[in-house]
């Protein structure tokens, strides 16, 4: 073969040998794209679930290198609005490809014009929830032997129910078994689902030492309501209207119940934070008054002034009195007594509205103390900035026992602001206790010091 041969043969191998590293470099290139497309694909839906922090939003019981606090978000702290709810369009072209802004609106629904009748409740239910009651304060290991009373709750408020469950697992107990977290509270806790059973059972699956009991179950002979009415009570509710007023109206029937049976229990509701156990340095000092007949939570005023009522419900401590008991059919009485010809019946009215006066009237000699806020907190402390927090901590010597999740209106809502603040405890997917980060989180509330009641 000769000089010019050669070179030609070695040409023709070196355009093939070129021509299948162009074809090669071509695909990984179009494998390339297609892969970081899919990043961004991955990252857009992130945006769209993660709203947009705002310069003033503060995670704070999160470490501060942890961005983007687990659970439900909301966009900004002291805007009641939240993805979950309704997205209105501000702009949008068809013709052009152009950024469509969203703003986030809560649902507006009409204001109810009809009267507001009590829920259907067969006397076999009320039986069996006496009962309950009274084996619970037998079993209960907490002082005084109380019971721990949830309340009355749809399926909108499970996820939030699910969360104060591991809230009060994850505080600390004196002689706890390794690995065992709060099972005394657990065990003297009892709530009431409105249905036929699936709610209590989705409870009972992950805590099976919590009571729960089902307003609608079947096989006890209960009431039965229909699809459409169930449907109703299942979806999130709103402050004031129709359903919601229903399920306090139950809620005020069957404290009514535990009075009759002279029982100690405490109601507490389930989108609050517990902090710290109350039981061990707060509620075990109010049981030694022997002047009181509740003690309640109060509310903080805005700018200066009280614009509502002076107490909240949560936490109510009822000592098993004649007075207590009196008041608590009053409230029944005045809530549920519907008459179908008197037009003004329950149309405004509100349990709370009910619990101030007879607390400020001293109806049948009833005693009401208050908490100071300093140990039961409002939804104002939300909004603090952690340096907030910790200068009122330090001035009275401890952090709050318990936080109220009130001033915000929706179940999202209340869960979107637990978690902005690191206070949400389910696990992302499975909606199931993370408490290895519920100790961490609730151990930095550990204090000593205590502060007391004070008469009203």
């Amino acid at each position: 073969m000769d000089y010019v041969s050669y070179m030609q043969f070695l040409f023709n191998i070196g355009s093939k040998n070129r021509w299948i590293c162009c074809r090669f470099c071509a695909i990984i290139l179009f494998l390339y794209i297609i892969f970081i497309h899919f990043l961004l694909l991955i990252y857009r839906r992130d945006l769209e679930w993660m709203p947009t922090k705002s310069d003033e939003l503060r995670y704070a019981t999160d470490l501060p290198s942890k961005k983007h606090p687990d659970g439900p978000l909301l966009i900004n702290d002291g805007i009641p609005t939240i993805k979950y709810l309704v997205k209105e369009k501000l702009k949008e072209n068809l013709n052009e490809k152009i950024n469509i802004e969203y703003k986030i609106i809560e649902l507006k629904q009409k204001n109810i014009k009809k009267l507001i009748k009590p829920l259907p409740i067969n006397q076999s239910f009320l039986k069996k929830f006496k009962k309950t009651a009274k084996l619970l304060n037998q079993r209960s290991k907490l002082p005084g032997n109380f019971i721990l009373f949830g309340g009355v709750l749809n399926r909108a408020y499970l996820e939030l129910t699910m969360n104060w469950l591991c809230n009060i697992y994850a505080l600390p107990i004196k002689n706890k078994k390794q690995n065992e977290g709060n099972i005394y509270l657990l065990n003297a806790t009892l709530l009431v689902g409105l249905d036929n059973g699936k709610i209590c059972s989705q409870i009972k699956k992950t805590w099976p030492q919590v009571t729960c009991l089902s307003l609608f179950e079947a096989n006890n002979n209960n009431t039965k309501i229909d699809f459409e009415e169930q449907k109703a009570l299942d979806e999130p509710l709103n402050w004031g209207r129709l359903r919601y007023v229903q399920i306090l109206n139950t809620r005020a029937m069957l404290l009514s119940k535990l009075g009759e049976e002279s029982l100690p229990f405490v109601l507490a509701e389930s989108d609050a934070i517990w902090l710290r156990n109350p039981f061990e340095k707060l509620f075990s000092k109010v049981n030694l008054l022997d002047d009181v007949d509740l003690v309640l939570p109060l509310n903080s005023p805005i700018n200066g002034e009280l614009k509502g009522q002076r107490f909240a419900f949560d936490p109510m401590i009822v000592f098993p009195t004649n007075a207590s008991r009196l008041a608590l059919q009053k409230l029944n009485n005045d809530l549920n007594n519907f008459d179908n010809n008197k037009k003004e019946d329950l149309k405004t009215i509100m349990d709370q509205d009910i619990l101030n006066q007879l607390c400020s009237s001293q109806y049948a000699g009833l005693i009401c103390r208050d908490f100071d806020m300093t140990d039961i907190a409002d939804g104002s402390w939300f909004k603090l900035s952690e340096t907030e927090r910790q200068k009122k901590a330090k001035i009275v010597g401890h952090w709050p026992f318990i936080v109220n999740n009130n001033y915000y209106v929706g179940v999202h809502n209340k869960m979107a602001r637990q978690a902005i603040n690191g206070l949400w405890f389910l696990t992302t997917k499975q909606k199931q206790c993370n408490l290895s980060k519920a100790r961490r989180v609730l151990k930095k509330f550990e204090k000593k010091n205590y502060n007391g009641v004070h008469i009203i």
